[in-house]
């Protein structure tokens, strides 16, 4: 293993640094912050994708830059990259780990097992990222929307915005605590929410400061506002205003009594908010960005702060550019030339000898100039005709990798904001939704300058935590390791019941085995240390889903131990934004434009073609984890029997019961009961802890578990095993049994635990499906709730002495896309709406490129998007 993070070796150093005199003590704090970030370099992701939304049934195609955000270059940490989709609920149903080279990646989700439509996420993510939260993965909302009626007619898309929020009580918790968690500060009256940013990070008394805030509605939509800042101290009263934004500035003089915001809503109503209790001494920086030399700023300090030696430092991408110290004075004046200072978001930190930060501020430097970035297409063809060839040729770096898009504009569902350059520069070390971030990088003057200054008060983030860095707090929470390739990572704990005699954990022989469907096989040894730790180091040709076993002996005996896993380091869902959820303009084409009046003509068939947002159907999103499903050791397999097609067809919930026994598995705990488990996880689902499952199929029972109320027909590998809770008479129960169908086949037993179990789908809204399972209408009628279970062929998950048996998922093998060669085949219908994806497109020492494709039947304008990086970390993009 090439690494793993916290060495003793590294902590020794970093405790060497003596604290001595106060310049000594802020010269430490400089040291550590310095050898914190050359030890611990953080990474950034972004994705370029082949569109803009999608239609199930389709390929989402996507491409991944990974840089090493300190020297803004390739990574050359991180090997292993995660990509997963969330659904409207924040469930991951989908998931790609993808092998990172030269900083690069890329691979595909094909949408054709997504129970519902609606705006998933996209999220991608090193293990190493989550060291330092979930807040710096990369994220992106796309709306997915329902099939065509009539293949290839794209004018109405229709989208599912119903949540599975309303159908799971579980999963309550409302959008307003989500969008309240990590505020700086905040304040509610009604229907407006109101967030105060004091500049610096805190008002203190007797010092006059600047403060940002951003007003929004319930939903947590940004609404403009106009009203009345109240100074309580002598009544006075000044215009404060939130533009369409929701974003305004105002100064206050802090004061013991708190100042009121009184703000008036579209209907008049007024809304009181208290602004933020000051603190009583300290400091407080304002900044000044609008000069086009440099950046200055004013480092206020209240009387007691007066006379005290400060430090202060400047970073951008967690490496420190600027150091200084100063004594503490009512006004003190720093400046910095601009060409002294990175591109991109920056850090100004004021501290004290003693570690406490007194005020914190983030900047913005854009580049100045993107000349050298900007990717220049030069079409080589005079007009599209249908399947006809398409010649372009571009200009951009020499010997860049790049990735590129062509899509028909007529068939595009939604707009696009951002791009790599916006998103490596700006949005990746910010917070919350931001609008047109490429704004903020068109220009490099004083309307744009004092934009983006708004936007660092109010979407600040500290990706990095100056505290941590030079050692004044502890880095808290489970340390990820480095994924240099691939690993299985774990602990040894004694086995679940071993009260009497515990076998140590330390020294214990470990011997991995995998299997493949194909019938390939690797096997992998080590030794756990002092405490029970342990690593296999897995090639990188380890691709697909594999079975695993971990067999633990001591002195060549299979000795029984709890075998934890460390892969469970995929973050929480996010708060998705309500501006995320609406459809964007669409990006209007830029190769093959027609006249105003074909685009006059275009816009209203665009706005004839609303999209419909449908309200009471059946296809709700999908529940927990869904990956691909996992291969066991079977001998009777019936490919038909196992399918899990009928129930994904049918269902409103789905459950990878699987997965979800795999992470009980990894956390050393004792499997539960798929009855057990269902109550925990679904409480409309109501145990019977009298009842059993009998090891036969084919019977009725009044008693049994039931699902809000209605009684349960279960389906076990698409046969009809059991109907529980079912509101009848014994006399009547007897005619019921003899009208249901039974198959005529040996059924399997009822799993009992869930890691005999794959999946669970559960359908609701319509018993009328199981009319080809049961003939009897008295079932039928009972209004029962029907959950299929489908378990793994014939797989044995009985405990053995020594053995843990689960999966691995290696590396994901990307698709390729696709299209007829029309040099040899005759035109024909093709609705493609990605007309042409190549995410491996390589200028050459020249800086060009040569890319070729074949339009679709009826594509007349197309929008391109090609995106790009460099060797040596530049950003590159058309856009």
């Amino acid at each position: 293993m090439k690494r793993i993070l916290f060495t003793a070796a590294l902590m020794s150093l970093m405790w060497t640094v003596a604290v001595a005199e106060p310049s000594d003590s802020l010269l430490n704090y400089i040291k550590h912050a310095m050898l914190f970030n050359k030890v611990y370099p953080q990474e950034k992701v972004y994705l370029h994708f082949d569109n803009t939304g999608y239609f199930k049934g389709e390929h989402i195609w996507f491409k991944a830059y990974v840089t090493r955000a300190d020297l803004q270059t390739p990574t050359d940490v991180s090997r292993v990259l995660y990509v997963e989709m969330l659904n409207p609920s924040g469930d991951v149903v989908e998931r790609r780990k993808l092998l990172i080279e030269n900083g690069v990646a890329h691979g595909d989700i094909l949408l054709d097992s997504i129970l519902g439509t609606g705006f998933y996420e996209i999220r991608a993510y090193t293990r190493y990222m989550m060291n330092w939260g979930g807040q710096t993965a990369f994220s992106r909302v796309f709306p997915i929307f329902r099939k065509p009626q009539q293949e290839g007619d794209y004018s109405k898309p229709t989208i599912d915005r119903i949540g599975i929020h309303q159908r799971l009580p579980e999963r309550e918790q409302t959008q307003d605590a989500a969008a309240l968690a990590g505020a700086d500060r905040n304040a509610r009256q009604g229907k407006l929410k109101v967030k105060f940013y004091p500049e610096g990070g805190d008002l203190v008394e007797g010092l006059r400061s600047r403060v940002a805030f951003e007003v929004m509605d319930e939903d947590g939509r940004h609404v403009p506002a106009v009203g009345m800042l109240v100074d309580k101290q002598d009544e006075s009263q000044s215009v404060v205003r939130a533009d369409e934004t929701g974003r305004g500035l105002f100064e206050v003089d802090a004061t013991g009594e708190l100042s009121l915001l009184v703000l008036t809503d579209a209907d008049g109503k007024k809304y009181e908010f208290h602004l933020p209790q000051p603190k009583a001494e300290g400091c407080v920086v304002r900044m000044t960005v609008s000069d086009p030399e440099g950046i200055s700023a004013e480092i206020r300090s209240s009387s007691r702060m007066q006379g005290c030696l400060l430090g202060y430092t400047v970073m951008c991408g967690g490496q420190i550019t600027h150091v200084d110290t100063l004594t503490a004075e009512p006004v003190v004046k720093i400046g910095f030339k601009r060409e002294s200072l990175r591109p991109g978001v920056n850090q100004l930190t004021v501290f004290t000898s003693d570690g406490r930060v007194q005020a914190e501020r983030l900047f913005f430097v854009a580049p100045q100039d993107l000349t050298g970035q900007r990717i220049q297409i030069v079409n080589q063809t005079n007009e599209p005709r249908p399947c006809g060839k398409i010649s372009l040729d571009l200009q951009s770096v020499p010997n860049a990798s790049l990735s590129f898009s062509a899509m028909d504009e007529r068939t595009l569902t939604n707009g696009k904001e951002g791009n790599i350059l916006s998103y490596m520069l700006l949005s990746s070390d910010l917070k919350g939704y931001i609008p047109n971030p490429e704004y903020f990088l068109e220009a490099d003057d004083v309307e744009h300058r004092l934009a983006a200054d708004t936007l660092m008060l109010i979407n600040g983030w500290r990706r990095y935590d100056w505290r941590v860095m030079s050692d004044v707090e502890p880095w808290d929470g489970e340390r990820q390791q480095i994924e240099d390739k691939l690993y299985v990572f774990g602990q040894l704990a004694p086995a679940l019941g071993a009260l009497k005699r515990k076998n140590p954990v330390h020294d214990v022989d470990m011997t991995v085995y995998l299997f493949n469907e194909k019938g390939e096989h690797l096997t992998g040894h080590t030794v756990t240390d002092s405490v029970g730790n342990y690593a296999f180091a897995l090639p990188d040709n380890v691709m697909g889903d594999w079975n695993m076993q971990i067999k633990t002996r001591i002195e060549e005996k299979l000795k029984s131990y709890s075998v934890k896993i460390n892969r469970r380091f995929s973050p929480k869902a996010r708060f998705v934004f309500p501006e995320e959820t609406e459809m964007m303009p669409k990006n209007k084409a830029n190769l093959f434009k027609r006249s105003e009046q074909f685009a006059q003509n275009d816009d209203d068939a665009d706005n004839q073609s609303a999209i419909i947002a449908q309200t009471g159907n059946n296809e709700f999103s999908i529940k927990t984890v869904k990956i691909k499903a996992r291969r066991r050791y079977w001998t009777d397999y019936n490919g038909g029997w196992y399918n899990e097609n009928t129930g994904r067809r049918l269902a409103e919930l789905y459950y990878d019961v699987s997965d979800a026994a795999d992470e009980i598995g990894d956390r050393g705990e004792a499997i539960p009961t798929l009855d057990e488990w269902l109550a925990k996880k679904n409480n409309l689902y109501k145990s019977d802890p009298t009842f059993i499952m009998p090891d036969s199929g084919g019977f009725v029972n009044l008693a049994g578990p039931r699902y809000d109320g209605r009684p349960i027909v279960w389906m076990l590998n698409n046969n009809f095993f059991a109907a529980t809770s079912l509101p009848f008479s014994d006399t009547r129960m007897e005619q019921v049994v003899e009208n249901a169908f039974i198959p005529d086949r040996n059924l399997k037993s009822y799993p009992t635990f869930i890691d005999e179990v794959k999946s669970v789908y559960i359908v609701s809204a319509n018993p009328q499906v199981m009319t080809p399972y049961i003939r009897s209408v008295d079932i039928l009628g009972s209004n029962p709730v029907v959950i299929f279970v489908y378990t793994y062929p014939s797989y044995s998950t009985e405990s053995k002495k020594g053995t843990r048996r689960t999966h691995f998922q290696g590396f994901n093998v990307p698709s390729t896309f696709e299209m007829e060669d029309y040099s040899i085949m005759p035109p024909m219908e093709d609705f493609r709406r990605t007309l042409y994806w190549n995410p491996d497109v390589k200028t050459d020492a020249a800086g060009k490129a040569h890319v070729e494709f074949y339009n679709n039947s009826s594509a007349h304008e197309m929008l391109l998007s090609v995106e790009g990086m460099t060797r040596d970390g530049r950003f590159l993009s058309n856009e």
